[in-house]
């Protein structure tokens, strides 16, 4: 019985990974696409900073959903996402040019 459940326990967690890592790419390919046209380039807009993620060697990078106005706030969103979710295996920070 105890095995069953740690198995169980084991392919949940796993599972939750995977729709983490799925919805971040998700959420990358959004920006990255810029459906809303948020993003611009030239005057009036503002630098942003978003973190992007890997789960795994060879995942895709996702993006959360967070925007940060300054790099210092991106380093701290990466670093509480880093310490709360440890399987994530790489971050950075881009910038992206948002409309004011």
């Amino acid at each position: 019985m105890e095995n069953a459940l740690a198995q169980r326990a084991w392919e949940l967690f796993h599972e939750n990974i995977l729709l983490f890592q799925k919805a971040s790419q998700a959420y990358k390919s959004i920006l990255d696409h810029d459906y809303g046209e948020i993003f611009c380039i030239g005057e009036h807009c503002k630098t942003v900073f978003i973190v992007e993620i890997k789960v795994g060697d060879k995942s895709e990078w996702g993006a959360t959903p967070k925007a940060s106005n300054t790099e210092e706030e991106a380093n701290q969103e990466a670093q509480a996402l880093k310490h709360k979710y440890r399987f994530i295996s790489e971050l950075r920070i881009v910038t992206r040019k948002m409309r004011d």
